[in-house]
């Protein structure tokens, strides 16, 4: 009966060191269920994160109609070209005349619209809080020009 019960435990620990060496090789294998879902849970959370920081970047334009929609259009559309850094399609939003000679490069992280000024025939601002990489949020006011029936800006201050 010794005998018997050596190889009972000799089969018991063969297959538990089999089992053991199976299972270790990946960390998330062995975790529980609820840990591993925690773990997704902040990956999403921080990924989600990053979304609305990013949705930040654009104005809601559902709060806006007539020419003052058309302004915040058209600064929705500055920003998110001088996000993608398409320098070349950003200037075509900018007036032959205008003082802005290059995009700035860095990239908006956060705006929020200040105020509207006064939208003549020819002419409106905004005024916005820009937050951009590695810089404090400011105050900026876009002047727009309106030519030939279409809007641009014309200068940034």
């Amino acid at each position: 009966m010794n005998g018997k019960k050596i190889v009972w435990l000799s089969s018991c620990l063969l297959l538990s060191c089999a089992l053991l060496a199976g299972c270790g090789d990946k960390e998330s294998e062995i975790l529980p269920a609820d840990v591993q879902s925690a773990g997704q849970e902040i990956s999403q959370k921080d990924a989600q994160s990053q979304i609305i920081k990013d949705k930040q970047a654009i104005i809601d334009e559902t709060r806006y109609e007539g020419e003052e929609l058309e302004l915040v259009q058209l600064l929705n559309l500055s920003i998110k070209l001088r996000n993608e850094r398409n320098e070349t399609e950003y200037m075509k939003l900018i007036t032959d005349d205008s003082p802005v000679g290059q995009m700035n490069t860095k990239k908006v992280t956060e705006v929020k619209i200040e105020n509207i000024g006064d939208i003549s025939d020819t002419q409106g601002t905004i005024s916005a809080m820009i937050e951009m990489e590695g810089a404090d949020s400011s105050l900026i006011t876009y002047v727009f020009q309106k030519k030939d029936g279409e809007w641009k800006i014309y200068d940034i201050d």
